[in-house]
């Protein structure tokens, strides 16, 4: 009885103590998880208490025990993930950063043109269709006086409502220079101002009542500018003319090839950043027209249509100082300084070219002047003056730009235009040929040519070429009534240390002296050597007679002979030097079909007196000129082998042994007969059609 009355009792009991025990093992679970929690989060202890920290239970049976919460491998293991989980933390946060400054630059830039109106006045609406009309000027630059004080000193008296006329000149365009700066005093133009390139240059202007101004020496421009031809020095004035955009000044920018007859200031717009003459020669060249590409093959699509538009000239424009202006001048300057490249291309091609992938293209306004008032020699010697309406207008400017024959073109604008000859532009031909290679059935030469673009068209054919300097060649020139005809001229261009050559070179002057009609000049290459090199190789003065040329200059002759000695069976370093300098009218091509030959010396008999003249080949080649040898035209005197005689069949030839020999009479005979050979081919073909 007891045990069945004590039973349920029992049971209870056993009940009461068995739910004690889940309590105490629920809130043991509850401690461990907590402790694992924390021991997860603060590794080193809630309060930075060193040691890990341990969780004291007591068993079901009151017993108490000290265990860990975590081993301390599996601590390790933790605080190991941990730094795992926050360098994977560090790089998203990175990659989140580059992520946001993406999208930052890409609404920048969506925004951009919204921007720029917002920062040049307030949002407007539009107004009624046909009304409306958006702004094409940009405001100009805060002058900065601090970029070339002295500069801002010389604009401050010259300019005239902070706007004048610049040129860049060196010694080489004198003749051009004079009669530029002439008609400019004559059309009473008083803000103009000739930044001089060398020291000739400067006291010329100053002897002249010139404004002019020398800049501080700078090895990187002045070097250029003492030597380069006229594209060299056309690539300086973007560097030059950014500091008087600097300064706040506008710029009408001017080569020296302009004949002015009335004030262009007179006559300017001044509503965008650019604003220049264009080399178009009637409304569609000048403006711009649809230009329909035909493609066969595309059937239905065969034709394609193009928007085509001559070039802007480089060398007359006017330029705002604006930020799109700058950021012109620097681009072009920039492309230059790396590029073999010419000015006018880059100059269009980062005024032009639109933005598109891998290319920001410039946001300048430009504006394309009357081509009838700014005018271009193209339209003047082709349309204007065989156009009774057309002569009678009096244009601002010409610009003898398509022409090589610039000085006897200006000077004949100028008589037609000042002093009223009419028949002053008669003698003159349409484009460049004087001189012409004449098929037989007649000439190849298209009156309606365009110009020759060697980039676009590939490399001129001689037959298509007329050679430059030609109005110089047979051009009449009227002096008390009488017509008379102005010579061929072969240029004798040698390189002489010891004055070998330069008595080959003297000898075939005088050959080429004695044919009719033709005239030898005789020219130095620039020396490459110091004076302080030259004296301890004793090598005797230079004669001052014979001038330096310049590589502009070779496109003023209708022949070339090049003399020079010989350095392992090439030319001497200084002629490589000179013909280094010729990559300008390479690039245009503008020596093509020119004759040219080779005359040389060597100290011995074996060093060089033809491979000399044949590795000179290279570069008459690569310039389209027209080679030249002598053969064996000189006749006996080509085949005696009774003395020592230098020359061959590549041109005439001197040993100069250890320079103590002189020319022997055969081979001074032999320079002589190149100098009269070359003169008959140059007659040839000067020849016209």
């Amino acid at each position: 009885m007891n045990g069945r009355r004590d039973g349920p009792l029992m049971r209870s009991g056993g009940s009461s103590h068995s739910f004690r025990k889940s309590r105490i093992a629920a809130a043991i679970a509850v401690g461990v998880a907590i402790g694992c929690v924390f021991a997860f989060l603060f590794p080193d202890g809630l309060f930075s208490v060193a040691g890990p920290r341990r969780l004291v239970t007591a068993d079901s049976k009151g017993g108490s025990s000290s265990s860990s919460c975590e081993s301390s491998e599996r601590m390790n293991m933790l605080k190991s993930e941990y730094v795992a989980a926050s360098q994977k933390n560090a790089e998203l946060k990175k990659e989140v950063r580059e992520l946001m400054e993406k999208l930052k630059l890409a609404e920048r830039g969506n925004d951009q043109a919204q921007k720029q109106v917002l920062a040049l006045g307030k949002q407007q609406k539009a107004g009624p269709f046909g009304t409306v009309k958006g702004s094409r000027t940009n405001p100009t630059v805060v002058p900065d006086e601090s970029v070339n004080p002295r500069l801002a000193k010389i604009l401050d008296k010259v300019a005239v409502n902070r706007e004048l006329i610049v040129a860049l000149a060196n010694s080489n365009v004198k003749e051009m220079l004079e009669v530029w700066f002439t008609n400019i005093k004559r059309v009473g133009i008083l803000n103009y101002l000739v930044v001089a390139l060398d020291e000739d240059t400067a006291k010329f202007c100053e002897s002249n009542s010139v404004p002019v101004y020398k800049r501080d020496p700078d090895e990187g421009i002045d070097s250029i500018g003492r030597k380069g031809g006229n594209h060299a020095v056309s690539g300086l004035k973007f560097r030059i003319l950014r500091e008087f955009l600097q300064l706040g000044y506008s710029v009408l920018l001017s080569d020296v090839d302009i004949v002015y007859l009335q004030n262009p200031f007179d006559h300017l717009y001044r509503d965008s950043d650019v604003e220049s003459m264009t080399d178009g020669h009637d409304n569609r060249t000048a403006y711009g027209y649809d230009h329909v590409f035909d493609e066969p093959g595309m059937g239905w699509a065969r034709y394609a249509h193009t928007m085509r538009i001559w070039v802007y000239n480089s060398g007359f424009f006017y330029i705002r100082p604006t930020i799109p202006s700058i950021e012109l001048l620097d681009r072009v300057a920039a492309r230059l300084s790396r590029e073999n490249a010419w000015d006018q291309a880059v100059f269009n091609e980062e005024l032009f070219f639109p933005s598109h992938n891998g290319y920001d293209g410039l946001h300048a306004a430009r504006r394309t002047m009357d081509f009838y008032l700014f005018m271009n020699s193209k339209v003047l010697f082709k349309t204007v003056r065989k156009d009774a309406s057309l002569s009678k207008i009096k244009p601002v400017i010409v610009h003898v730009n398509y022409h090589p024959d610039k000085l006897p073109r200006m000077k004949a604008v100028v008589e037609y235009y000042v002093n009223g000859k009419e028949d002053a532009l008669k003698p003159f031909p349409d484009g460049s040929g004087w001189r012409r290679l004449c098929a037989e059935q007649g000439s190849v030469e298209s009156p309606d040519q365009d110009p020759p673009n060697p980039e676009r068209d590939g490399p001129v054919p001689a037959q298509e070429r007329a050679p430059p300097a030609a109005a110089e060649v047979t051009a009449p020139v009227t002096e008390n009534n009488a017509q008379t005809t102005k010579k061929l001229r072969i240029f004798i261009i040698f390189y002489s240390m010891y004055g070998h050559v330069e008595l080959l070179a003297r000898r075939i002057k005088k050959g080429v002296d004695s044919i009719d009609g033709l005239e030898g000049v005789l020219y130095r290459v620039p020396e490459t050597l110091t004076s302080e090199v030259l004296e301890q190789m004793r090598v005797p003065q230079k004669d001052d007679e014979v001038p330096v040329i310049s590589a502009e200059k070779l496109v003023e002759a209708d022949g070339l002979l090049f003399g020079f000695p010989t350095r392992y069976g090439c030319m001497a370093a200084q002629m490589k030097a000179f013909f280094d300098s010729t990559g300008g009218l390479w690039r245009e091509q503008r020596l093509a079909g020119v004759p040219a030959g080779f005359f040389v010396s060597t100290g011995t008999q074996g060093g060089g007196q033809e491979t000399t003249a044949w590795t000179a080949i290279t570069q008459l080649a690569h310039h389209g000129m027209l080679y030249v040898p002598i053969g064996y035209t000189f006749g006996a005197g080509m085949f005696k082998m009774d003395s020592i005689r230098g020359g061959s069949p590549y041109g005439a030839g001197v040993f100069s042994g250890d320079g103590t020999r002189e020319p022997s009479t055969t081979e001074l005979a032999l320079a002589e007969h190149q100098g009269k050979y070359m003169a008959s081919i140059v007659k040839r073909f000067a020849i016209p059609c």
